[in-house]
């Protein structure tokens, strides 16, 4: 008897092993390929602006009627291309959700916005936490797009819509940790940080030296 016991008992450990694996996996989430992860905002960063691929990553659920939104700043003007489609009008607001209330704010709404419809996604591969520092790993589909932007200094995305979750309709979107933007301003590396401090650093030496020749 006591042997069944902790058999059971191990089954149970690792069944919930498995659920608390697959839920530190949002039902959404983006990410951008080749960006760097900005841990202020805990967001993915591209700046390759003209030219990048998207990641659109749904799991634990069917996620159905999945759009992307993309916010750029309000008075500039310029074209997004998502897989060679040009994406407007842009609007000012917020997105809204099927359930008539509004997309979290995540720092950016409103703003002028548009979104692309990105259809339903599976459960037919598995997917991972993209956050860098954390884990898990679920059921899920991912969908890349191929993204390029001209004219805007930035441009902001979000994933939302719904599951079907005990019978009822549940809407999700990707967390504010888990979202993703394109700048065309260059996002220094840690590596390219180091050397244009080094090189300040040895400017300033020089400057000194420089300095006192001239006062010897």
């Amino acid at each position: 008897m006591k042997k069944y016991l902790g058999i059971l008992i191990l089954v149970v450990i690792a069944f919930c092993g498995l659920i608390k694996s697959a839920e530190a996996v949002p039902s959404l989430q983006l990410y951008a390929e080749g960006a760097i992860f900005d841990s202020l905002t805990e967001t993915w960063i591209s700046s390759s602006a003209s030219d990048f691929n998207l990641q659109v990553i749904g799991a634990n659920n069917a996620v159905e009627d999945v759009y992307l939104a993309i916010a750029v700043p309000t008075g500039e003007s310029g074209t997004i291309m998502i897989n060679s489609t040009a994406i407007g009008p842009f609007t000012y607001g917020t997105p809204i959700t099927g359930d008539g209330t509004a997309l979290p704010s995540h720092g950016i709404y409103p703003a002028d916005f548009a979104t692309y419809f990105m259809g339903d996604f599976g459960l037919i591969e598995t997917v991972y936490n993209m956050q860098p520092g954390e884990t898990g790993s679920a059921l899920g589909e991912i969908k890349t797009v191929n993204v390029s932007i001209s004219g805007y200094s930035w441009a902001h995305f979000d994933a939302y819509d719904h599951i079907y979750s005990k019978n009822s309709i549940k809407y999700v979107n990707a967390p504010f940790s888990h979202d993703a933007e394109a700048s065309t301003n260059p996002i220094p590396e840690p590596a390219s940080l180091l050397l244009l401090g080094s090189g300040l650093f040895a400017l300033k030496v020089f400057g000194r030296g420089k300095a006192k020749a001239k006062r010897a």
